[in-house]
């Protein structure tokens, strides 16, 4: 359902800041938004959604929007304010094609109990799925082949 769905404004100067990253094996692109939530009136004397300049841009952004309506926009969060923010792992990892890879790489890997076991089982690879997400976990020895390991991993997927 669309509960708790809202339309936002996006102001020239939130998009100037955006960074897209294409997403592997997809059409689409994606990018991380630090911003802070606002709700302004179309009838707002000091309705800055443009970013300060009333241009003819920012007049057909808000021509639409009825007299005294509510609208949200998205503001650019202050700069000390970004904290930066955790890696998102994009993609889906078939264990299957993960293996391939690895072996075309020079890795060996089989399969032991629903763990993928790499190089002498000096790396080892799960997959926890729940209802919300899937975790590939990499665990072993610190060594060339477990970083070498991670690396392959990592390119299998878009990080953003």
């Amino acid at each position: 359902s669309e509960t708790g769905v809202v339309n936002v404004e996006l102001p020239p100067q939130l998009l100037k800041r955006l960074r897209f990253q294409s997403i592997k094996n997809t059409a689409y692109e994606i990018a991380w938004l630090d911003s802070q939530y606002t709700e302004q009136n179309s009838d707002d004397e000091d309705n800055d959604v443009g970013g300060g300049n009333n241009n003819a841009t920012n007049a057909s952004n808000v021509k639409n929007i009825k007299k005294g309506k509510k609208f949200a926009v998205l503001q650019p969060a202050p700069y000390e304010k970004i904290q930066g923010h955790t890696a998102v792992f994009l993609g889906n990892i078939k264990f299957a094609e993960l293996k391939r890879v690895l072996i075309n790489k020079g890795h060996n890997a089989d399969f032991h109990g629903g763990i993928m076991v790499c190089d002498d089982r000096r790396v080892a690879i799960r997959k926890e799925v729940n209802e919300k997400r899937a975790k590939i976990r990499v665990q072993g020895t610190l060594c060339s082949q477990y970083f070498k390991v991670r690396d392959l991993i990592y390119e299998q997927y878009s990080i953003l």
